[in-house]
C-alpha cells in the first residue's frame, strides 16, 4: 500500500505486515479505510481472503476474518454503514459476496447460486447492484437477490471493472471486450470501440472509472488508455 499527503507528487509506502496480493481500496474518509485481497495457499488449495481496515488513515492496518474467506477481489461500501466484498465462490459460501450493515464490524455471505469469482461490482443505489466476473460471468444484484444477465458470447473472457453511469451501465474484461448496458444491467451489448480486431483482442482491460457521463477505461499495455464523454 502506497499513500500520499500532497496530491501524488510523492508516495510513501504502508507496511500491512502481509505478502498478500491487495486488489481493491476503499475510504469512507481521510482515516477510515478498508483494503481486500487474497493470499494464494500452498500446494494449488485456492486462496484465502485478506480483509484490512484502518482507523488511521493507513498509518495501522489490521486484518478481520482471518483465513475465514475466500480470495478476494474488490471491497464497495454504498454509505459509512453498508458495504460489500466481493470474491471467489467456495464450498462454504458459494457467491463469493459478503455484506455489513454495521460499517464493518461483522460481515455476513449474501445467499444465491455457485459462482466461479466476482471481479467488479458497482451499484446504483444501495439495493440495486451489477456484478462482473470470471468467465464472462455477469449478474444483477437486487435486494441481495441474484439475477441472470443476458449478453453474446464473450468466449469465456474474464470481466474485471464495471461502472454504472447516470444513463447506462458499462463493463470491462480481457480481450478488449467493453460492454454497455441501458438495462440496469439485464442486458448487454458491445461497445464500438473504433479499433480493428488484431488491435482490439491485443488488449486487456483491468479498470473503469466514471464520473458523470465521462469514463476512463486502464488495462494492458499501458499504452492504451480509452475514454468517453457520452
Amino acid at each position: 500500500i502506497r499513500h500520499t499527503i500532497d496530491g501524488g507528487q510523492t508516495w510513501e509506502r504502508q507496511p500491512t505486515g502481509l505478502r498478500a496480493s491487495l486488489r481493491s481500496l476503499v475510504f469512507l474518509n481521510p482515516y477510515v479505510g478498508w483494503v481486500v485481497g487474497r493470499e494464494e495457499l500452498p500446494q494449488g488449495r485456492g486462496s484465502a481472503g485478506v480483509l484490512l481496515f484502518t482507523r488511521d488513515g493507513g498509518q495501522t492496518w489490521q486484518r478481520q476474518l482471518s483465513n475465514a474467506l475466500p480470495g478476494l477481489n474488490q471491497v464497495k461500501f454504498l454509505d459509512p454503514k453498508t458495504g460489500y466484498i466481493f470474491g471467489d465462490g467456495s464450498e462454504q459460501f458459494a457467491t463469493g459476496v459478503f455484506k455489513t450493515i454495521d460499517g464493518g464490524r461483522t460481515w455476513e455471505p449474501v445467499s444465491g447460486p455457485r459462482s466461479a469469482s466476482w471481479r467488479a461490482g458497482d451499484f446504483q443505489d444501495p439495493k440495486t447492484g451489477i456484478l462482473a466476473g470470471a468467465w464472462s460471468r455477469l449478474a444483477t444484484l437486487r435486494d441481495d437477490g441474484f439475477g441472470n444477465a443476458t449478453v453474446d458470447t464473450l468466449g469465456g473472457r474474464s470481466l474485471n471493472g464495471m461502472a454504472i453511469m447516470p444513463q447506462r451501465a458499462l463493463a470491462v474484461g480481457q480481450g478488449g471486450l467493453v460492454l454497455s448496458s441501458t438495462s440496469g444491467g439485464a442486458k448487454w451489448g458491445f461497445a464500438d470501440l473504433k479499433l480493428s480486431p488484431d488491435v482490439q483482442a491485443s488488449l486487456d482491460f483491468h479498470a473503469i472509472h466514471a464520473v458523470g457521463s465521462k469514463a476512463w477505461v486502464v488495462g494492458r499495455p499501458g499504452s492504451i488508455l480509452l475514454h468517453t464523454a457520452d
